[in-house]
């Protein structure tokens, strides 16, 4: 497992069907690793409001 529930990550590409720009920076919630390794991870809008939320490859996501 790449990452852990409350690291903050970067995507690595964009995500235009959530609004999700490449660079955009998030918080891992939920690790899975069954059936495959995917992270839920939670965007916020600048605000602290939440923006988008949504499972996403490790090969999509950097640690900051």
């Amino acid at each position: 497992m790449k990452f852990n529930e409350l690291d903050s990550v970067k995507t690595i590409k964009a995500f235009s069907d959530y609004g999700i720009a490449k660079g955009e920076i998030g918080i891992v919630v939920i690790a899975f690793t069954k059936p495959n390794e995917a992270y839920e991870v939670e965007f916020d809008d600048g605000t602290g409001r939440p923006k988008a939320t949504f499972p996403i490859l490790p090969e999509d996501l950097e640690k900051v």
